[in-house]
């Protein structure tokens, strides 16, 4: 759904309507063009309230509906046109400035809708549209305390449709508690799947696990079900530690359209998390009976296959699922990463090259390929160094990348360098044992006893170990949770 269409349709036929009740306009020599419009019907209404102009080229009433109709058709450049002719005769008709106002935000003029709305909010502060329409303004300007505070003000018996558009800009600032209160203050007027699942994904994100249950619950106990309603539910099962729910619900995604992979990914991702992997294996393979071609799904079994050691196997559906979409990164990623897991290194780092070659954003494709060169040898150095840069510039939030090239670094005698990747390292994850056991080796190479045993009293050499035999394990899993996601 557009953000704006709502606010637009809506607000403009609100506005019409308080025209009428009010008497601020000349009555209508026929009601045929208003029911056509509150019909959506508007391209019907557009000749006949030509006509009507024709004739009484100052009637506003036919005017302020002749740009509702042609704001409704999509025609917002002959819409302001036609209010602007309006004020022309008319400069404080408030109905015609909300909807020259509604068609700018929708265009996004921004300025010129922020001066129309603030004479509509100065004669009628608390106008519901206005308000609404004001705060998807501010957000577009950047003024985000200001969009919510416009957004507090709107009356709880405001129209179900403004207090949906409402929550949904609440939730694009990620003020979602405040989202799922205005979800909730809409429910009997906007379509009941729309505010259904929009309130369960705002106390999901809000970590209402309780309440985002109860409200896809409601849905579900309706009929009204779709894949991305049972994902969200089964988050919030997870999240609220009702793993057996969670994989429920993702089944059930999976009876309303078996060739939809997403579903499968998602319960892949969750027997991952949960270490379950002959039941991910199962999943897998259940999904590609019904979709030989689902490519994330064959990456996905690949990588079920290598977290069960199954390493030459998994090497073997990594190349399979590349052949399906040569173009994509992840299968030629994990086939990398498994490739170095059978010591295979040179196959390797040919394949990250040439990954690179074809695209040169991928934090993941340098961050690995500094793994496989660090592993062929001292020789490759300076590139694993250089990759790491690119990786780290891509996405500095990625542990891994920082202690690489820390750990390089220090073992290029660069101990003031490395100190900094890996305290970055440390950082983004504190609890990260390989990165403070280089950390201590850092600050031991400098001088600093003091600080080198207290980080080493926090860890040992076995300990940072047993940590980097994980990295691969973790690079797999990444992947597999960027595909649920």
């Amino acid at each position: 759904m557009i953000a704006g269409s709502v606010l637009g349709k809506f607000a403009l036929l609100l506005t019409v309507l308080v025209a009428l009740v009010l008497g601020q306009v000349s009555p209508i020599p026929s009601d045929q063009a208003m029911a056509l419009v509150r019909d959506g019907k508007a391209a019907d209404a557009i000749p006949l309230l030509e006509r009507l102009l024709s004739q009484s080229p100052n009637d506003l009433r036919a005017r302020n509906l002749l740009g509702i109709a042609l704001s409704t058709a999509g025609k917002r450049e002959e819409a302001i046109l036609q209010f602007q002719k309006l004020l022309a005769l008319n400069p404080q008709f408030l109905p015609a400035i909300k909807n020259l106002a509604i068609n700018e935000v929708e265009l996004g003029r921004y300025a010129e809708a922020r001066g129309h709305l603030e004479t509509v909010l100065k004669a009628s502060p608390n106008d519901p549209a206005a308000l609404v329409a004001m705060a998807r303004v501010e957000v577009a300007l950047g003024h985000v305390d200001a969009a919510a505070a416009r957004i507090a003000r709107l009356p709880d018996a405001a129209p179900a449709a403004l207090h949906f558009e409402a929550g949904r800009i609440l939730a694009e600032l990620e003020r979602y508690a405040a989202a799922a209160h205005q979800f909730t203050l809409s429910e009997g007027g906007a379509a009941p799947y729309n505010v259904g699942f929009n309130l369960s994904l705002a106390y999901l994100n809000a970590k209402n696990y309780p309440a985002a249950i109860q409200a896809g619950k409601n849905l579900v106990d309706r009929g009204i079900v779709a894949t991305e309603l049972y994902s969200v539910l089964a988050k919030a099962y997870e999240a609220a530690g009702k793993t057996k729910e969670a994989y429920e619900s993702l089944r059930a995604a999976t009876q309303l359209d078996p060739r939809d992979e997403t579903p499968y990914l998602d319960l892949i991702a969750l027997c991952a998390e949960h270490e379950n992997y002959d039941l991910g294996l199962e999943i897998a393979d259940i999904g590609l009976r019904v979709n030989a071609a689902a490519y994330r799904l064959r990456v996905d079994r690949g990588i079920v296959l290598a977290l069960l050691g199954r390493m030459e196997e998994a090497e073997k559906e990594f190349a399979r699922a590349a052949e399906v979409k040569p173009e994509e990164t992840e299968a030629h990623l994990a086939r990398a990463i498994a490739l170095m897991e059978l010591n295979r290194i040179p196959e390797a780092i040919d394949l990250l090259r040439q990954r690179r070659k074809l695209r040169d954003d991928n934090y993941l494709v340098d961050w690995h390929l500094a793994e496989a060169l660090l592993k062929s040898g001292a020789d490759a150095e300076a590139e694993a160094i250089e990759a790491l840069h690119r990786s780290i510039q891509l996405n500095p939030a990625i542990p891994r990348s920082h202690f690489l090239l820390g750990k390089i670094l220090l073992q290029r005698g660069q101990a003031d360098e490395a100190i900094l990747e890996l305290k970055a390292a440390l950082r983004l994850e504190p609890e990260d044992v390989s990165a403070t056991y280089q950390l201590a080796q850092a600050y031991r190479k400098k001088g600093d006893a003091p600080r080198a045993n207290e980080l080493f009293a926090k860890v040992s050499q076995a300990k940072a170990e047993a940590s980097e035999q994980q990295a691969h394990r973790g690079g797999l899993l990444r992947i597999v949770r960027n595909g649920a996601h």
